[in-house]
């Protein structure tokens, strides 16, 4: 219905939403309610409710929708600060955020085929070996690192605001509109390429950085002493079965043990997903007639 109250329209929360809709309320197409859920699990006992966690359709629908909207996934603003001094017509600097995650084609290729869901349990299960983080970079117009607590990352650290500050500047988002007033000072054309090289500088600075090489290794450590329980549990089971149950069981725990050492082989070396970039414009004028948003 537009407002400040939701930014999903009522037709796409339906589209993506239909299997998790309320169908026993009496409801007008404007006042669609989800099935209740709650996070805490001694509630959902009590109140005989669904448990929301990594499964649940309602958190999966919200996951895939998360991931399917491109809201928020490429901004630019141009920061005017008049008192400031910046090189003209301006410092471009690039913010990459990467979501760090265990890859799992090869983990799927080993099952056998026509198992059900088995791409989103084998998810769910590199989600559980390697708990994915974020990890995030700014590079300076020359595509460097900008130095983390310099006065320059401290500045692009700043929240947006379009409301005039106590110099006199204010932020600019960089709407279509306002774009066409850069095109001459930063062609589309060269701004493309420039970006997809700032991307490929990005990967590779993250993947060199402490946090990148400490977190993969805890996660390494961790992984590979599940494995060693979790293969002790399948030799335990084994033990206590005979027959043709010995023979389903050995079966399954071969896939499993598959399936966890490609799993393994990925937490090694993980993926990097780019989950959002944006760029910040440094600059003491501004080329904008227009003052509001």
């Amino acid at each position: 219905e537009g407002g400040a109250s939701t930014l999903m329209p009522i037709g796409r929360l339906i589209r993506h939403f239909r299997h998790v809709i309320d169908t026993g309320y009496d409801v007008t197409l404007a006042t669609q309610v989800t099935y209740p859920l709650t996070f805490d699990r001694g509630r959902a006992q009590r109140e005989r409710v669904a448990l929301a966690r990594i499964g649940d359709p309602f958190i999966d629908a919200l996951s895939e929708y998360v991931n399917w909207d491109d809201r928020g996934v490429v901004a630019a603003m141009w920061r005017y600060r008049p008192t400031a001094r910046y090189s003209k017509p301006a410092e471009v600097a690039f913010h990459f955020e990467f979501v760090v995650e265990c890859p799992t084609e090869e983990a799927v290729e080993v099952l056998p085929v026509g198992v059900l869901g088995a791409a989103s349990a084998i998810g769910r299960q590199a989600d559980w070996l390697f708990p994915p983080f974020t990890i995030s970079v700014w590079l300076d117009q020359d595509l460097e690192p900008v130095v983390a607590e310099s006065s320059k990352a401290i500045v692009l650290e700043e929240g947006y605001s379009n409301k005039l500050g106590i110099d006199g500047g204010r932020d600019f988002n960089l709407n279509s509109e306002r774009w066409a007033a850069l095109d001459a000072t930063f062609p589309r054309s060269d701004w493309s390429r420039w970006v997809e090289r700032a991307r490929a500088t990005a990967e590779e600075v993250v993947r060199v950085t402490p946090g990148w090489l400490s977190s993969i290794a805890d996660r390494l450590e961790t992984a590979r002493r599940a494995e060693v329980d979790r293969a002790a549990q399948a030799a335990s089971r084994l033990a206590f079965l005979t027959g043709a149950h010995k023979e389903q069981e050995a079966v399954r725990a071969a896939v499993d043990a598959a399936v966890v050492a490609a799993l393994l082989r990925g937490v090694e070396d993980p993926s990097l997903r780019l989950d959002s970039v944006s760029a910040v414009f440094l600059a003491n004028w501004h080329p904008f007639s227009d003052v509001d948003e």
